[in-house]
This record gives C-alpha cells, sequence and structure tokens, in this order.
C-alpha cells in the first residue's frame, strides 16, 4: 500500500464489504440480457445509486470505471446476478495502491458496495494509483482477488465542454473549457500528458488523435463535479466523419486510458477506436455505427501490447465489433459484441512471437446477434520459427447466442510451426440458437483444451464441434449439458484429436449425442436423455441411456421435436408430438413458456407464439404449465444416483453434470470460480499405438497427484470391463503407469478418479478415462 497519504486514509482501512454469494443449483442458466447503457450511452455504470447488471444466470462484481482528479479517484463497480444483500455470507473487498505488485497485501478499504461507487480524496498529487477486487466464496475463506485492476494517475485535468466558448477558452478550470476535444489533448499534450475531462453533450465530428500520455475521460455534468459524473445521465458523444477513424491511439510505450464515450459512427466512420501497438485500458464505452467498432494492430510482431477491455460494448458496426492482427495480450471483461455485421470479435491473426506467451481472458461478455460468429480466434505463429510461443486462452461465464454462424470459434493455424503451442479453458458459458455450432475448436497443433460447465443448445449444428488433422491430442469436456441442438451433442470430424466426456448430458439433439468420426472417444460418469445413438462408439465407463426417463431429473423435457417451419399460427414439426396439449413448450431454447393450445400430428400451436423463429430449430416440451427451465439435479431414487464411474474403494459419483466434485449449474462458473486440475496429454499420445511393455505417461495442470492417493484412484480395465489395480509412481510432475502383467492389450484404457488430489492444494481431480493405444 501507499504511504505518502497514509494518515488521511487511514479512517477508510480495517473493514471487508461482507456480503453472500449466488449458490448455483444444477439448473439450465436463463437468457441473457443487455449489458452496458441505453443507446446513446456510454457502457459505464450509472454511479450513484447500485445498478445491478442484466441478470442471465452468470453472478459476477467487477470493476468498471476509475476517474482520476488532481488528488481524488472515483471507482466504480457493478454486480450481476445479484438481487439484494440481505442474506449474503460472502465477502468481497476493495483495494487501493501505488504498487501493483502489492495491492492486494494491505487492508482492504470500507466502502458501501450498494452504491456502486467510491470517491477517495487526499490522495498524492501526479501519483499512478491501482485499484483491485478481491472476493471470498464464504467470509470465512482466504480473498482472491478478481475482475480487472484498474489504474489511473491524479493530477490537475483539462476540460472540454461541447457547449464552451472559443473565446478565452484555455481548458485550465471548467469556466474556460475548450468546446473542442483535439484542443483539450493538445494542450495536455504541451504540458508533458495528462486528463482530458469531458462534460456531457456531443462534440463536433473530428477525427481526434489521443497523444501519448494524455488520457480522456467523459460523462461529466456542466461544472465537472466529479461527484456527480454519470456516463447516463450525462453521455459525452463523439460523432465521427465518413472515411475516418474516431479516435485515433498513437503507437507508444506508456498505456493510454480512455473512459465513458460514446463512439457514433454514422455508418461512415471507419473505426470507431484506430490503436497500433499502444497499451491501452478502455472502460465504460460505447461505439456504434462503424465500419469497425475497435482496430487493434501492430506493425511490429516483436513485442506483445496489453490491452483492457472493461464495461464495453461494440454494437451494429458493419463489420466486426473488435478486430484485431498481431501479438496482443487482451483482457475482456463485462462486455457486449452485438449485432456487428460480421464478427463480434475477430482475432486473426493473433500472433505468439517466438518465445513469447499472449494471453485472452474473456469474462462475463455477451456475444450476440453477430453476422458471423460470435467470437472468431485465429491462432498463428510468428514468421521465422525459433522458440515456440504460447497462446492462453481462458473463456469464462460468456454468452453466445443468435449468430449467423459459430456462436465462439477457437481455429489453431501454427500446424507448421511445432514448437508453438496453447492453453485453452473455456467454462461456465452458454451458446445458444447460433445458425453453426455453439462451440467450434480446429486443433490442428499442440494444445491442452478443457471446456467445463458448458451448455449448448439449438444450435443449428452441433454443440460442440472439434475438427483437427494429423496431430493427435485430448479436448476434455466436463460437467456440460449439450441439449436440443439440431445436429450432434459432441462431434468430433476427421482428424486424430479425440473427446474425453465426464458428468456431460446429452438430451434431445437431431443427430447424435457423441459422434467420434475418427478419433478415439471416452465418457466417465455421462448420462443421455431422449438422445438417439446417445455415445456413439465411445468407450463407457459409468455412463447410462436414460432411455426417456424424465423422472431421473428434477426438471427435464418430455420430448424434443424439430420445428421445420411455421404457417400461420402454427408450428410445423418433423414428426407428430406425444402429448403436448395444454403443456408448456419452449422454442429455441429461449426460456418463454409457450403453452400448446392445439395439437394435430405434426402441428402444434402455442401461445405466445415467437415472433421470430430462428428455421429450423428445436422445439422441447415439458411437465407442467409453468416452467421450461431444467434442473439437471437428479430427483430422490433416481437412476443418476452412484451410476457414475466408481474408484477401488468408496462410492460411485451420480452420473450427470451435477455428480462431478467440480460441477454446478451447466452455462455458469459461479462469482468465484474453483481452480481446476485436470489431465491435459498422454504419451504415447492419444489414440496412438503403444508397446506391450511401455510405460504410459501422463500429464496435468493445475497441479500433480499426491502420490499416496495413486493406489486408490487409479485402475485399469480391459476390454471386457474388467478392473484391476495398477503399478504407478510420480516423476518430475508426470504420472507413469506401468503396463499390467502380460502386457497392454487391445481395449485397455484407465480410470483417473477425483479421490486423486493434488498436491498443491488438495483440488480433486476431473474424473476422467483414458484409451490406451489405438484399438
Amino acid at each position: 500500500m501507499f504511504s505518502a497519504n497514509r494518515q488521511k486514509l487511514k479512517p477508510l482501512f480495517g473493514a471487508v464489504l461482507v456480503l453472500g454469494l449466488v449458490g448455483a443449483s444444477c439448473s439450465r442458466i436463463s437468457a441473457p440480457g443487455q449489458t452496458g447503457g441505453e443507446p446513446g450511452t456510454g457502457g459505464g455504470s450509472t454511479g450513484g445509486a447500485f445498478e445491478s447488471g442484466a441478470a442471465h444466470g452468470h453472478t459476477a462484481i467487477q470493476l468498471t470505471s476509475l476517474v482520476p482528479g488532481a488528488d481524488k479517484l472515483r471507482v466504480e463497480w457493478k454486480s450481476r446476478g445479484f438481487e439484494d444483500f440481505e442474506d449474503f455470507d460472502g465477502a468481497v473487498a476493495l483495494f487501493i495502491g501505488s504498487d501493483v505488485s502489492t495491492l492486494f497485501d494491505g487492508q482492504p478499504e470500507d466502502v458501501d458496495l450498494e452504491r456502486g461507487l467510491h470517491i477517495f480524496s487526499g490522495l498524492n498529487t501526479e501519483t499512478e494509483y491501482f485499484v483491485g477486487l478481491a472476493l471470498a466464496p464464504d467470509s470465512g475463506d482466504p480473498l482472491t482477488p478478481a475482475g480487472p485492476v484498474l489504474s489511473a494517475r491524479t493530477g490537475q485535468p483539462f476540460y472540454a465542454d461541447p457547449n464552451a466558448d472559443y473565446f478565452g477558452a484555455d481548458g485550465l478550470s471548467p469556466e474556460t473549457a475548450w468546446p473542442a476535444v483535439f484542443l483539450a489533448v493538445f494542450s495536455a499534450s504541451l504540458d508533458g500528458g495528462g486528463n482530458v475531462w469531458l462534460a456531457g453533450g456531443s462534440f463536433a465530428a473530428a477525427e481526434i488523435q489521443l497523444r501519448p500520455g494524455v488520457h480522456i475521460y467523459g460523462g461529466f455534468p456542466a461544472d465537472f463535479d466529479l461527484r456527480r459524473r454519470s456516463t447516463k445521465i450525462h453521455p459525452t458523444l463523439l460523432p465521427g466523419m465518413p472515411g475516418k477513424s474516431v479516435l485515433k491511439i498513437e503507437a507508444g510505450l506508456a498505456l493510454q486510458r480512455v473512459d465513458g464515450l460514446t463512439i457514433l459512427g454514422g455508418g461512415g466512420a471507419i473505426n470507431g477506436i484506430d490503436l497500433d501497438r499502444t497499451p491501452a485500458q478502455l472502460s465504460g464505452l460505447t461505439i456504434e455505427g462503424c465500419s469497425r467498432g475497435l482496430r487493434l494492430r501492430a506493425s511490429a510482431i516483436s513485442n506483445v501490447t496489453a490491452v483492457t477491455l472493461v464495461d464495453c460494448i461494440a454494437r451494429e458496426n458493419n463489420l466486426e465489433g473488435l478486430s484485431l492482427e498481431g501479438p496482443y495480450s487482451v483482457s475482456i471483461e463485462g462486455c457486449s459484441f452485438l449485432s456487428n455485421g460480421q464478427e463480434g470479435l475477430e482475432f486473426g491473426p493473433w500472433i505468439a512471437p517466438a518465445g513469447a506467451r499472449v494471453n485472452l481472458t474473456v469474462k462475463d461478455s455477451d456475444f450476440a446477434g453477430n453476422g458471423h460468429e460470435g467470437l472468431d480466434v485465429d491462432l498463428e505463429a510468428s514468421p521465422g520459427g525459433g522458440t515456440g510461443g504460447v497462446f492462453e486462452i481462458l473463456i469464462e461465464d460468456c454468452e453466445f447466442e443468435q449468430n449467423a454462424e459459430d456462436g465462439c470459434l477457437v481455429d489453431i493455424d501454427y500446424e507448421t510451426s511445432p514448437s508453438w503451442r496453447a492453453e485453452i479453458v473455456v467454462r461456465g458459458s452458454r451458446a445458444r440458437a447460433n445458425r453453426l455450432s455453439g462451440f467450434s475448436f480446429d486443433i490442428d497443433s499442440h494444445a491442452e483444451v478443457l471446456l467445463q460447465r458448458l451448455s449448448s443448445t439449438a444450435n443449428g449444428q452441433d454443440g460442440i464441434e472439434i475438427t483437427s488433422e494429423s496431430h493427435a491430442g485430448l479436448v476434455l469436456v466436463s460437467a456440460s449439458a449439450l441439449v436440443g441442438n439440431l445436429g450432434q451433442g459432441v462431434h468430433t470430424l476427421a482428424g486424430q484429436v479425440g473427446v474425453a466426456l465426464s458428468h456431460c448430458l446429452l438430451a434431445g439433439n437431431g443427430g447424435a449425442g457423441l459422434k467420434n468420426e475418427l478419433a478415439r472417444a471416452t465418457a466417465a460418469s455421462c448420462a443421455a436423455h431422449l438422445q438417439t445413438n446417445p455415445f456413439g462408439t465411445a468407450r463407457l465407463r459409468g455412463s447410462l441411456d436414460l432411455a426417456g426417463d424424465t423422472e431421473a431429473f428434477t426438471c427435464a423435457a418430455l420430448e424434443y421435436r424439430t420445428v421445420l417451419n411455421v404457417s400461420g399460427d402454427e408450428l410445423v414439426l418433423d414428426s407428430p408430438l406425444q402429448s403436448a396439449l395444454g403443456l408448456a413448450t419452449e422454442v429455441a431454447a429461449d426460456e418463454v413458456v409457450r403453452l400448446a393450445t392445439e395439437a394435430a400430428g405434426a402441428r402444434v400451436t402455442v401461445m405466445p407464439m415467437p415472433s421470430a423463429v430462428p428455421l429450423p430449430t428445436r422445439l422441447a416440451i415439458f411437465a407442467g404449465t409453468d416452467s421450461v427451465s431444467e434442473d439437471y439435479e437428479p430427483r430422490p431414487g433416481s437412476a443418476l444416483e452412484d451410476a457414475g464411474m466408481a474408484p477401488s474403494s468408496g462410492s460411485a459419483l451420480d452420473a450427470g453434470p451435477c455428480g462431478s466434485p467440480q460441477g454446478g449449474a451447466p452455462g455458469t462458473s459461479g462469482l468465484v470460480p474453483i481452480p481446476l486440475f485436470r489431465v491435459t496429454s498422454m504419451e504415447p499420445a492419444w489414440g496412438r499405438p503403444i508397446d506391450m511393455g511401455a510405460v504410459l505417461v501422463v500429464r496435468f495442470a493445475g497441479g500433480t497427484p499426491d502420490p499416496s492417493q495413486l493406489a486408490a484412484g487409479l485402475r485399469v480395465f480391459d476390454a471386457s470391463g474388467n478392473t484391476w489395480p495398477v503399478s504407478a509412481e510420480m516423476r518430475a510432475g508426470e504420472l507413469l503407469i506401468s503396463p499390467p502383467v502380460g502386457g497392454w492389450s487391445a481395449g485397455d484404457g484407465i480410470e483417473l478418479h477425483s479421490t486423486l488430489l493434488s498436491s498443491e492444494g488438495g483440488l480433486a481431480l476431473i474424473p476422467i478415462t483414458l484409451p490406451v493405444g489405438s484399438h
């Protein structure tokens, strides 16, 4: 913590904001809503009274804005998924400091969380400060840093007001504010840099060059009172000019900050923000009506540029909401990419320089109604070869809904550069009613891939699609629900990357539940419901087909059908319903209760009729009349209970998403996502031949198994399902499994159970079944 103004800040120290966390049941999450401001306002929170973000099953508390004055800081935050704070028993703490490396070492600040903002006064001027939040799932648990850490530099601001007069203007006071943004930016630049405060209102159309060391903050009232700043009450509008960018950020080494603006392209501006090789912190922005919302480029690829986006909206731009090329590390939190003409977010090519690591973190963000993919990330190596680079991707608690192609696409294009690799985790996210697949992964080279607690429903093709080429590997899918897609629930196309399902649900998909066309597949502790060809040719361990046993779940659909067409007030189906009249139905997993008022053959009338139906799509029928929200918790006495893969000692886990030690409601990770301990690869690789007497090597992420747990958590099984203990040891962080007596045989496999705990923190392993060899 900083010390210069310690005496002035001391009364604020010493208390933690105590509030409870919303518990996640195993029910399906609700539909998303738009976050941020209304049209014509900035994306930031209102300030003043606390405002909760749109509830769509995710819970989040995150910083959204940090605005500096001469000796003050105004910090704002918002919540998503909370209704009130009376019964909460978790903890949230706010930290401030001048050294980011020790930010969370000091005492937290005492502020009113429900207010949504706090102003720190009496700070050192011309000083950089950092602010961050830390969360604990229960009040007695340790605090964990969460969300973005925002920074700002205090200093006397320069002022600009669209209603100001040029006569007598110098930008040094509210009374002498500049009437144009570029004049305030130029004045600050001549002074060696500084903060520019912009009053609400619409400035004249211009292309603004943001110079190094100058930071822009909008949303101020005419008197520039920091206490009354609000991007909704006082929106700052920056209109663009045809053929120009609205805001250009020049290349430089210093961090540039932009907060609280609405950028309006008017259909003619090329880019809302054009950034080249400049670190940036962008918050509380709305960008609409441009060719591209945000354009990030790098004319040189030797260095990695860091960019943070918080609480921003990119919508209704002609091309991409955000377009990136080059070596960037990007953090995106609480943002929305809506109704853009092409991709909501496109990284292509996203480059990892030789010997470097680049990161993409996307949390609590929405991608909806875009003309191509919601999110499209193409990974490429830097030219020239050399020491390999690393891509690290974390997509968490995001929504991909009604995009014209895939909801979320990650495409590895560095197959000719084998020393490059990727670490990919997608968790707690939902894909619904996208025209192609919900989640799509092209794994053409070295990668560790974990898909955990996903919900993928009513997509036009597959819930999860995995493609690959000659490189062998595995994708682990855990505690996920693949339900009501027109194609397969999980589909591995031609290639050598296999899939291991763990505690997943495959239900009501128009094709197979799991279809593995070439690479091998396994399913451990999974369940299928109303599903044709539920598991394909996968090796099954503790997995079952419920064969329409709706009573196994707290709430699940009775039937699924494909809606082929709409004729007047009737939905035309692919086959007749068995029972629907008077029951609740759901179209395209939209979570709207529509009562079936008439049903004849393959036609049904529902009330209310959907105003727009993405044809073809899936129809689900539920028991009762008042709910279409699935809850995948097993009922008492359910066939799912104790039906999962059983360790050599102890009880079997329940099958399905809620039976996983890391499980919960598919489609959300919870306010404080738990760390994950999992298998990442094996040697020989997945599906590759193995010599009879060879040692099998298994590698992990999130820890390494406690050697004392190996006997209880590890078993070999043969082609007939017989199991026996195995000889194994840990060496240099790897698990070495010796062949059974007589050597490995065709059809052998390995069970790794959740009783295997990490020696680095006691985390339970995500249960998994591994095939041995190529048969």
